[in-house]
């Protein structure tokens, strides 16, 4: 017998929506084989006499996807999982039927206003997902969405004298480099150091260890305290 059929769970009201050419058949595979489904999960909980098997309706074997979507669309069955539903249906869509699909599809596209096309690109594509070959059209709406509002001038005059500062000349200036660095104090020693970097250096000591003593996160260094001058 071919058709629709559903399995109920008669302690939760749970129930799955499922399809096949010979129903009585796939009623014993459900009850024999233990999956790692739901559905498989609660026949072991609830144990199979406590479910219900029936048919829901008979349909030629070209309609199964058909009614199998329908009826999982309107019910939305709890041990269903729509999305692989959905997805083994299209893989059992006819090239031409794809073709059609694909046709229509960019018809209705071509036919939108450029703000309605704006408007779903902003709700729906947030960003490309995996190995989702995205137009450049596209590409470039998201990274203007993901921009934001445009940087200042003041800020990027003051961005770009700071790299310019830097880089005198093709080299680094070290002085700028150093003039954004803290100096250090030994305590024990009342030693100065111009940076965190060469009073670790100079001690032995991990760099890390004494930003962390100067910001009061542990009390010494290999026994030494420093603290920001």
């Amino acid at each position: 017998m071919t058709g629709i059929y559903k399995i109920t769970n008669n302690i939760t009201g749970s129930f799955y929506i499922g399809q096949s050419i010979n129903i009585e058949k796939r009623f014993k595979e459900h009850k024999r084989k233990k999956l790692k489904t739901k559905l498989s999960k609660d026949f072991q909980k609830y144990g199979l006499d406590n479910f219900t098997f029936e048919i829901v309706e008979i349909v030629s074997a070209d309609k199964l996807n058909e009614r199998e979507l329908f009826y999982i669309e309107n019910l939305k069955p709890y041990y269903n999982s729509y999305k692989a539903v959905v997805n083994d249906c299209i893989r059992n869509i006819s090239k031409e039927t794809i073709s059609k699909l694909k046709a229509s599809g960019k018809k209705q596209w071509e036919e939108k206003s450029q703000k309605e096309k704006e408007e779903i690109i902003k709700n729906n594509l947030k960003g490309p997902a995996l190995n989702h070959k995205v137009s450049e059209e596209t590409r470039n709406k998201i990274r203007k969405s993901l921009l934001g509002t445009k940087m200042k001038d003041e800020i990027k005059q003051k961005i770009s004298n700071a790299h310019k500062e830097k880089f005198k000349n093709g080299y680094i200036n070290k002085g700028a480099i150093l003039k954004n660095q803290k100096k250090v104090l030994c305590v024990q020693e009342n030693k100065s150091f111009n940076s965190i970097k060469e009073a670790a250096e100079y001690y032995g000591v991990n760099a890390g260890s004494i930003t962390k003593v100067c910001k009061g996160q542990r009390k010494s260094c290999n026994k030494l305290i420093f603290k920001y001058l």
